[in-house]
């Protein structure tokens, strides 16, 4: 499975950051550095929020795996993936599928690192005292919440190009009956209504 743009830049950063530590082998701590270096997305944004900040980060990276002692590596050296990151990576591939994704992107990558309990992305984390378990809901609740007003958006372009009523309106009332509370207050704010008349008014401006 490929890469987002995101994601393979993250896997770029990743391998950068594994070349100036003299790490002849990819990790998972290398691609927790890759995503915070990356610094967009909900993956990302969420860690940064949480105080995992690069400078930080680096800090506790080297702690546990410190830079390699041999000849440096050159810049072109290829980079072996440790079993534990090629687990995550596959691992990745599920939650694309479970996301109704398209490619790997960082989101992808940080929850496949808790699930198959990377070791030191876990230890790392704990430094942070950030759970596992509550930073994969709080990243998957986001996630969903981000997917939901771009399809707002795209509800608001559809406007202008008269798409039959019942198609959207069918769609909107889909999102509305799979939202928790917060989703739908969320949607609620951007059409400026109520969720249930936000969809009879969607229906209304489209049929007229």
């Amino acid at each position: 499975m490929e890469f987002s743009k995101r994601g393979q830049e993250v896997k770029d950063f990743a391998e950068r950051e594994a070349r100036v530590l003299n790490h002849p082998r990819l990790d998972g701590h290398h691609v927790l550095v890759g995503i915070v270096k990356k610094g967009t997305g909900v993956a990302a944004q969420e860690l940064l929020e949480r105080n995992v900040n690069l400078d930080a980060l680096r800090v506790e990276v080297r702690k546990i795996v410190p830079p390699g002692s041999g000849p440096k590596l050159p810049s072109e050296a290829m980079l072996f993936q440790e079993p534990q990151l090629r687990d995550a990576i596959e691992c990745a591939e599920k939650w694309v599928v479970a996301l109704k994704d398209e490619a790997i992107c960082p989101i992808h990558l940080l929850l496949a690192m808790m699930e198959v309990c990377d070791v030191h992305v876990l230890r790392i984390l704990g430094h942070f005292n950030i759970k596992p378990s509550e930073l994969a809901d709080t990243v998957l609740r986001k996630y969903e919440e981000k997917k939901l007003v771009k399809r707002a958006l795209a509800l608001r372009d559809a406007f202008a190009k008269k798409i039959p009523g019942m198609i959207l309106n069918g769609w909107v009332h889909a999102d509305l009956k799979a939202a928790d509370p917060l989703t739908i207050q969320t949607l609620e704010k951007w059409f400026g209504l109520q969720a249930d008349e936000a969809v009879g008014r969607l229906a209304y401006e489209v049929d007229k």
